[in-house]
């Protein structure tokens, strides 16, 4: 991690904390996804390894923020109320 968005990081003490920096520096964002891309490769790894009932588990790919934001939309022509903003 870079020295900028290592010093970004340090002032967040809370996970909302961190999104909000996250949102103002494309390069934490970009960094921050990079980093946790990297710890869900080696668990999915490790998780795929193991065996319930002689099966293997298996690990899916996590949403990307175009599919959600689809989502989102579809959902509201159900419940207009529901705002995407207020569920992260």
């Amino acid at each position: 991690m870079s020295s900028g968005s290592e010093a970004l990081f340090k002032m967040a003490n809370t996970l909302d904390d961190i999104r909000k920096k996250a949102q103002e520096s494309s390069e934490l964002k970009s960094e921050l996804k990079e980093s946790i891309t990297n710890i869900q490769n080696l668990l999915n790894d490790r998780t795929e390894r193991l065996l319930f009932k002689d099966k293997k588990f298996r690990c899916h790919e996590s949403a990307n923020e175009e599919s959600i934001a689809a989502l989102f939309e579809s959902i509201s022509d159900i419940d207009s109320t529901l705002r995407i903003e207020k569920t992260t």
